[in-house]
């Protein structure tokens, strides 16, 4: 299958890795699958194609991207949301732009993702709308994070910018001297 993407959970008993066609949870004390979860199905394409992967800070839920490519007629940039227990496939929708990057607000409110293009969009994580498509200074941002109260969204690749999650309104930004910020 080909492996994609790993992420531990907040308490490392959990390993979450994403393949081409399956997402799992191991139980690192023993290696043992511990839940497959299955991506939305998509009609006309051989594989799921993982390109980010993000857990919640309760550990509840897990949060996919799927590679698409608009150049070649591959529009399917979908987000996916699961229940980490039951493996249930809660939502899936279609995000802006190809999706390199998603991060979960720790108080459980949102879910970020951005990647190709400068925009970052903010989704209310209980409904799966979108909240807030946020312009931000870079040509792709590579890089997005909350801070520990959830109040001040960041985003990034050679300038880093802050935003307000509620209302998507810029706080500051900064330039990185030689280098990408990477979360």
């Amino acid at each position: 299958d080909g492996l994609g993407l790993l992420r531990f959970s907040q308490d490392s008993k959990s390993l979450f890795a994403q393949g081409l066609t399956v997402l799992r949870r191991y139980d690192v004390a023993n290696g043992a699958v511990a839940q497959t979860y299955t991506p939305a199905k998509l009609p006309n394409y051989e594989s799921y194609l993982p390109n980010a992967l993000a857990v919640s800070s309760d550990e509840r839920f897990i949060a996919t991207a799927r590679i698409c490519n608009p150049t070649y007629n591959d529009h399917k940039c979908l987000v996916s949301v699961w229940d980490v227990r039951s493996g249930r496939l809660l939502r899936t929708w279609q995000a802006g732009n190809q999706v390199t990057v998603l991060a979960f607000s720790p108080d459980g409110r949102w879910l970020a993702s951005a990647g190709q293009g400068s925009k970052v969009e903010l989704w209310d994580h209980a409904n799966g709308r979108l909240a807030h498509r946020i312009e931000t200074s870079a040509e792709n941002v590579t890089s997005i994070t909350f801070s520990p109260d959830s109040g001040t969204l960041f985003a990034g690749r050679d300038i880093v910018e802050a935003f307000e999650p509620s209302t998507g309104r810029p706080i500051w930004r900064t330039k990185l001297e030689n280098s990408y910020a990477q979360a």
